[in-house]
């Protein structure tokens, strides 16, 4: 039996995935109904490496953590030159590479003492640093290259990590070659590996790249980094103190560029090679995630309960470094709303840009009558597909997480973006139903109290959309005060404009059913007609649904300390309520695309190829012809009847008998078919 995994982390991911649903299947059962001998308690169990490792580079990927240790050991903040270009980082060693839990000797080295002497003997300023490392799964060749694209099939899973350090080793043997024997001593290793698989539901935005990279570190995909809060705890005599909480998120390199850089040269990456993040530090002095950053080189120390302080680690002290895939609250793994939001915008859109498109067709190669509508709906949809783009874009920069994990950067481009949303949802809307207004006004051509209302209602709805989008811009003074929260100015409540916005919403639906419905009872139309208009323009009270539900988000988002994530539900239902708004103004023009779509060959056409024979509509008796056009086009005969009062004829049409002239064409094409039309606008 293998003692380590090295064999199975070669493996393709795939058979990775199978191994784990297979575990996930055995354990769903109880460990009672496991054969006798076949579980063991842990604490009765002797841990050991999972992989054996035969390279180990330690790279310096938190920004955080070199500005804070250059200001500890030089006085001064500062940036590495290649550090915005490149993940830097030195080869460690494996050999001193341990399981979790093992004791190690101070290790001994040169170092100046207080007097500014170099002395030989136990380091009196030993470190730990918080890290997570990832496992090479599958390896490369000599001279081969990953690319971002590629890296997570690389990667067989994470562990944590804890580089000790001696300070004042490392710190005379820095220049010119770095650390030796101030790194080389111990790095503690946790024997579980977590996959990737595991870790998908945390998976987020990484860190916004302050300069243009090389193509090579260019990741096509932003859902690059996690959201794991790590902790560390200094153990004395069994006493826990925190002394550190991080995030990392708080990296500005991710596993990916570790694994894409280290590659870039050639370097062949080994099965078990292990490549550490550095120590992963925050902009707080709660996030410092080693002893150099928090005592400021030594200079200051912290406190351990019971009037004692430290410094640096003594002997006989503990660090317990502890992840959660989690929020600040502790909240373990799922706690992320970016694929809610991201169904929830892009499915209804994609169903609304099917209904568009299709109404689109209709208008331009069957019925050929383009009219004003169409070209709202158009804008509509244009508009539309900025705000959904808008709601992808929040989701890289912190929407759908929670908001004590995002930097104070990506929560600022959150609310930016979440301003330009507050602009372009309302027009959508408004857009939306002028739209609808202008088709019904084609059908009220001839009815003027019906018209009259409807431009009545859309003067309304054009005055509430311009009121609620200048609300929306001059919330706060300046305006920019909206997403730079820090800047000086005041910003009016919004949660009132929120109100006002899905009130107004409501009730122009509520409005427009009221209005829409008498009317089209009036028309002088067959009563399937009359059902089938009145079953399309019930389709509104979906979006009414969606409006309210989205108002019951409202307040709770208002008065809440997370709004990234409380702001979840309402970019969601914003996004599905326009969405829906667009398939209900597209879906009455449909009925001539369903009618061409529907026929058949040869059974639609009732009759045979006798010249005299005569196919009559059912409402030709009814009502007299005072235009007839026949068109053939694409082996499709077809003829439209057209009445003068427009009332009386939304759905009419009629087959006439047909002329001598056509005969021969229609026994030729007799096994094609006809299709009638509606005139219905």
């Amino acid at each position: 039996m293998k003692v380590v995994l090295n064999d199975f982390a070669a493996l393709p991911r795939s058979i990775h995935q199978q191994a784990r649903v297979a575990l996930q299947t055995l354990f769903k059962e109880p460990l009672t109904s496991f054969p006798a001998g076949s579980t063991a308690e842990l604490k009765d169990v002797t841990m050991h490496l999972p992989v054996l490792s035969r390279d180990f580079t330690d790279f310096s990927c938190s920004k955080d953590h070199v500005l804070n240790a250059g200001e500890a050991i030089q006085k001064k903040r500062y940036l590495p030159p290649g550090f915005l270009h490149f993940p830097i980082g030195y080869s460690g060693r494996t050999s001193s590479i341990i399981v979790s839990g093992t004791p190690f000797v101070r290790p001994k080295g040169q170092f100046r003492d207080a007097q500014g002497s170099i002395k030989y003997g136990p380091t009196e300023q030993l470190d730990y640093e918080l890290e997570l490392a990832c496992i090479i799964g599958k390896p490369t060749k000599l001279g081969e290259t990953v690319t971002s694209k590629d890296a997570d099939d690389h990667i067989f899973g994470y562990v944590l990590m804890n580089d000790w350090s001696g300070r004042d080793i490392q710190g005379l043997e820095m220049t010119p070659l770095g650390p030796l024997n101030g790194k080389s001593f111990a790095t503690s290793m946790s024997p579980w590996i977590i996959t990737l698989d595991a870790l998908q539901a945390s998976a987020i935005v990484g860190h916004p790249r302050e300069l243009e990279v090389a193509s090579y570190l260019v990741d096509p995909n932003p859902i690059n980094s996690y959201d794991i809060a790590l902790q560390a705890d200094l153990i004395i005599s069994g006493t826990s103190t925190t002394i550190c909480k991080s995030n990392l998120n708080a990296m500005y390199w991710t596993f990916r560029d570790l694994v894409v850089h280290q590659s870039s040269n050639g370097c062949c990456l080994n099965t078990g090679d292990i490549l550490g993040t550095g120590t992963i530090s925050g902009s707080t002095d709660e996030s410092h995630g080693c002893l150099l950053e928090l005592t400021k080189g030594g200079q200051d120390s912290f406190e351990i309960g019971d009037g004692k302080s430290r410094v640096y680690i003594e002997d006989g002290d503990e660090i317990r470094i502890s992840a959660l895939a989690s929020n600040g609250d502790q909240k373990y793994l799922g706690e992320s709303r970016v694929q809610e939001i991201l169904v929830g915008s892009l499915v209804p859109f994609t169903i609304a840009s099917v209904t568009v498109v299709a109404r689109f067709f209709t208008r331009v190669f069957l019925t050929r009558n383009w009219g004003t509508d169409d070209s709202w709906i158009a804008v509509a949809w244009m508009f539309e597909t900025i705000l959904i783009v808008l709601n992808c874009l929040l989701t890289r920069y912190g929407a759908g997480r929670h908001q004590d994990i995002i930097t104070e950067e990506q929560y600022q481009k959150t609310l930016l973006l979440g301003f330009f949303t507050r602009l372009v949802y309302p027009l959508v809307l408004g857009i939306t139903k002028i739209a609808i207004c202008a088709l019904f006004l084609r059908i009220f051509r001839s009815n003027k109290r019906g018209r009259y209302a409807v431009y009545g209602f859309m003067a309304f709805v054009g005055s509430y959309t311009t009121s609620v989008m200048f609300t929306s811009i001059f919330q706060c003074r300046p305006i920019s005060k909206a997403w730079q929260v820090q800047s000086l100015g005041q910003c009016s409540n919004y949660l009132i404009t929120l109100w006002v916005t899905a009130i107004c919403n409501i009730l122009c639906d509520v409005v427009l059913l009221l209005f829409i419905i008498p009317h089209i009872m009036s028309l002088k139309i067959d009563r399937g007609q009359k059902a089938a208009l009145l079953a399309i323009v019930s389709l509104a009270l979906l979006v009414i649904v969606a409006a309210i539900v989205r108002l019951a988000r409202v307040t709770q988002f208002n008065s809440s300390s997370d709004q990234a994530w409380d702001g979840s539900d309402i970019t969601t239902w914003s996004a599905v309520e326009s969405s829906v708004g667009l398939i209900c103004a597209c879906a009455p023009p449909l009925k001539p695309l369903y009618r061409f779509l529907s026929c058949r060959t040869p059974s639609a056409v009732s009759g045979h190829s006798d010249v005299n024979n005569t196919r009559t509509h059912p409402y030709y008796n009814q009502h007299p012809v005072d235009n007839l056009r026949r068109t053939e086009r694409r082996g499709i005969y077809k003829t439209h009847e057209f009445a003068t009062d427009i009332e009386s004829t939304t759905d009419l049409v009629a087959t006439m008998p047909v002329p001598q002239s056509y005969a021969m064409s229609l026994t030729t094409v007799r096994a094609k078919f006809t299709c009638a039309d509606p005139a219905i606008p």
